[in-house]
């Protein structure tokens, strides 16, 4: 648990669910001295495996902290342990006009988390993020778009949107070459992913998400 912090917030989910996975004494002990760790992301995860669904509510409030690395710890983990009830402030969040302001990599933790949590509702709000180009081209809007158009090419499993990806991939008023190309490639890979019969989708949590909390029963 220890040699967790500090690591990649992957190689941190990977560690912790080892040890939430051997469920002994000693392990559910780490879990509980991790959720004390200064490394947000091994506090968050150490927390929700340590407590599972007593620790949603928490995780949930979380993801709406005043501090960018705790929202996006929170958000992580939240489409790890597919937190359901996580989303509709996710979602919020997204929508709100000051989210282009947010870093790039929250921005994109945010999009993949309002897809992968709930794909009906999700994936109709990054589409039209995806779209929404304008006379004046903006850096930080254009980067919004492109981790939208990524987050469906990486999550989505729906012909429509990949249909409607290529239609903005080909699209030449008020969108960037960025986000045209981002558009052409996340459309290639939702067509491979329906070729393959939807293998591959990340969205569900399903190898990510397949540790138990520790203390579960099975």
């Amino acid at each position: 648990a220890a040699a967790a912090t500090g690591l990649h917030a992957d190689l941190v989910f990977a560690i912790l669910a080892v040890l939430a996975k051997a469920n002994t004494g000693e392990s559910r002990q780490a879990l509980l001295l991790m959720s004390q760790s200064e490394d947000v992301n091994v506090r968050v995860e150490a927390k929700v495996l340590a407590a599972g669904e007593a620790a949603h509510n928490e995780l949930t409030a979380m993801c709406d902290n005043a501090q960018p690395m705790v929202r996006m710890a929170a958000v992580r983990a939240a489409r790890r342990h597919q937190v359901k009830n996580a989303w509709g402030g996710i979602s919020r969040q997204v929508k709100d006009p000051a989210f282009n302001e947010r870093g790039a990599d929250e921005r994109r933790e945010f999009l993949r988390a309002l897809i992968a949590l709930s794909p009906e509702r999700g994936e109709p709000i990054a589409l039209e993020i995806a779209k929404k180009g304008g006379v004046f081209t903006s850096g930080a809007r254009e980067e919004t778009r492109v981790a939208a158009v990524e987050a469906l090419g990486e999550l989505s499993i729906s012909a429509q949107v990949a249909s409607a990806l290529r239609e903005l991939a080909q699209a030449r008023w008020g969108t960037s070459e960025e986000t045209r190309t981002a558009a052409q490639t996340a459309a290639d890979l939702i067509t491979q992913r329906l070729a393959s019969g939807g293998a591959g989708a990340s969205g569900a949590g399903s190898a990510m998400g397949s540790a138990s909390p520790a203390g579960a029963s099975s």
